[in-house]
């Protein structure tokens, strides 16, 4: 699987899009280009409190895991997450950013970054699948914007939990043979064009890796302790993340 590209996380992240007026392309209808410049223009800058599960597999490997993010602009986040067998807290109040291993009890307290995006990049090979789903911001901004790199068509609805879906393939243009990734992406009909779910299958030529996001959409309600992290009852705090004892997620 391609290495995590944590630092694209965009616009729920706290990085402000910048969405210009691009005409479409030869590989980008046009219609497309606005449904996924609406996605763009209603993150960005938003606060927001969603989940994702996930579902992750190659030829060696399976993993499952969830993420919960409660964000507040520009730099007030909460991101609870458990990957395999790895789990982790970030908590940031705009001044001090801790990072928590809830397995060993242990904590770590930062100066506050100005995004959450730049918090994870601390603990970006945490993220390695879930990256996947961070990518997908990047990959909707390039849609928006116009661009040649991908592919895109619409493939009917279908209803995805609650909510009617509609669904979209974005296919990279790649050489044959390279690395390639196509997403299948599913957006609400009704109200804010918010992802419902979305599979990403990534190919190097001799091997295929798939992953299955599903996101559940909450009416941000946040309290004074939202973004303040309290040290459970024997948390250890230390010096450094390296001293958090974070192992891999397999």
């Amino acid at each position: 699987m391609r290495p995590a590209v944590l630092m694209i996380l965009i616009a729920w992240l706290g990085i402000a899009p910048c969405i210009a007026e691009t005409p479409a392309t030869p590989n980008q209808d046009a219609g497309h280009q606005a449904v996924f410049g609406r996605v763009v223009e209603f993150i960005g800058g938003r606060t927001a409190d969603f989940e994702t599960s996930f579902n992750s597999r190659s030829r060696t490997r399976q993993v499952n895991g969830s993420v919960h993010f409660l964000l507040q602009q520009p730099n007030l986040f909460r991101i609870d997450a458990a990957t395999g067998r790895v789990s982790y807290t970030l908590v940031s109040d705009g001044q001090v950013m801790t990072i928590y291993n809830p397995r060993l009890k242990k904590y770590v307290e930062l100066a506050a970054p100005d995004s959450a995006a730049k918090g994870l990049g601390l603990i970006t090979g945490l993220s390695s699948v879930q990256s996947q789903l961070l990518r997908l911001i990047g990959v909707i901004q390039e849609v928006a914007r116009g661009s040649e790199r991908f592919a895109v068509t619409a493939d009917g609805t279908a209803k995805v939990g609650d909510h009617q879906c509609n669904r979209f393939t974005l296919v990279e243009q790649t050489e044959a043979g390279r690395y390639s990734e196509t997403w299948d992406v599913w957006l609400r009909q009704a109200g804010e064009p918010l992802p419902c779910k979305f599979t990403v299958k990534s190919s190097d030529g001799s091997s295929d890796d798939v992953q299955t996001s599903h996101f559940n959409w909450k009416t941000p309600k946040f309290s004074e302790e939202s973004f303040v992290f309290l040290p459970p009852q024997g948390a250890e705090k230390v010096q450094s993340v390296g001293d958090l004892g974070f192992g891999p997620a397999l």
